[in-house]
């Protein structure tokens, strides 16, 4: 599936799943464009396509202090509740933290 990479401004801040997402993390969001307005609204600065940074989620961790996040969704339907109703699903995605930390 798809990635989109997913970047905020200081006063964007969300917290999905008792993950914080603002302007020291890249998110990480399984969909395209769509998904990540269906997700945050209006409210981050830049998405793009994990092409564009090479789809290499550890580079690009380097430049922001807590790294790239990964949203973690259903892994069925790609909502970002806990408990997904419309799946009758408990699975999220892994939540993985990908930050050198010889490069903070």
């Amino acid at each position: 599936m798809k990635k989109t990479f997913v970047t905020f401004g200081s006063d964007h801040k969300h917290t999905i799943n008792g993950d914080k997402f603002d302007h020291n993390c890249v998110a990480i969001v399984n969909g395209d464009r769509d998904e990540v307005f269906r997700i945050f609204g209006a409210r981050f600065c830049f998405e793009y396509p994990e092409e564009h940074w090479g789809g290499d989620p550890a580079r690009v961790a380097s430049f922001w202090p807590d790294g790239c996040k990964i949203v973690r969704q259903c892994t069925n339907c790609q909502h970002v509740n806990k408990d997904c109703t419309d799946c009758n699903e408990k699975t999220l995605d892994k939540w993985v933290h990908y930050h050198d930390d010889n490069n903070s």
